[in-house]
């Protein structure tokens, strides 16, 4: 897939064409799986901010609580 993608940009470049890449700008998630911490960090977050929560039944490790915060991030600034 690497080499594909290496050849559609030269490709695109002979031609003129703009690239766009999907990844560009996007925040990778956070998975925080110590006990400790995600207790700590979940009560100092506000209900307001849990986006998403479920749970479900796991063969190797039992019961499986998830639950999705969206945290907005400070942007970098431009170099």
């Amino acid at each position: 897939m690497g080499k594909q993608l290496t050849e559609n940009s030269q490709d695109m470049e002979r031609y003129g064409l703009k690239n766009y890449f999907r990844s560009q700008g996007l925040y990778e998630p956070v998975e925080i799986r110590e006990n400790t911490r995600v207790k700590a960090i979940v009560k100092a977050l506000p209900e307001s901010q849990k986006d998403y929560e479920t749970s479900f039944q796991n063969d190797f490790t039992g019961q499986v609580k998830l639950k999705q915060y969206l945290i907005e991030r400070k942007q970098k600034k431009p170099r």
